[in-house]
């Protein structure tokens, strides 16, 4: 099993990254990693099917379950053909509109694939660096997170 913290600080407002991060399927068009189908979304959870390519290109499918608890924290928990993960996530206002995500996972490998830790957490901040560099370029030109629920 793997577990292990990232931490990233993001030039916006905590209230615009907490709407930002919460909007599954805007984040999906602006970040593609995997196709993503938003199948519900309310206050308090949203839950997506996610397609991605796995080992040798073959197609691989994925449940994302998000508990919502607003305004400052979220929790994913994703139910995989090659894992499964626990995903927490918390942000604390940093003052002058900056804002720090704190997030802890725990990942199990099914079968025989697998990566260490390190490798792990390599892959969750370089995804996370590509989020905040667009989340940072929404914020400075002024476009809002929808609210999809």
């Amino acid at each position: 099993m793997n577990v292990f913290s990232v931490s990233k600080t993001v030039d916006a407002p905590l209230p615009f990254v907490y709407a930002w991060c919460t909007d599954f399927a805007a984040v999906q068009e602006k970040v593609p990693a995997a196709t993503r189908r938003v199948v519900q979304s309310n206050r308090d959870r949203v839950v997506y099917i996610e397609l991605y390519s796995g080992r040798g290109g073959q197609q691989r499918v994925g449940v994302d379950i998000i508990t919502l608890d607003p305004p400052t924290s979220w929790r994913m928990e994703y139910l995989g053909e090659d894992n499964d993960e626990i995903g927490e996530y918390r942000l604390k206002a940093m003052g002058k509109g900056r804002t720090r995500i704190r997030m802890r996972f725990r990942n199990r490998w099914k079968g025989d694939l697998s990566l260490s830790t390190e490798e792990k957490r390599r892959i969750e901040s370089e995804t996370w660096d590509k989020y905040i560099a667009v989340l940072e370029k929404d914020f400075s030109l002024g476009r809002m997170p929808r609210d999809p629920r």
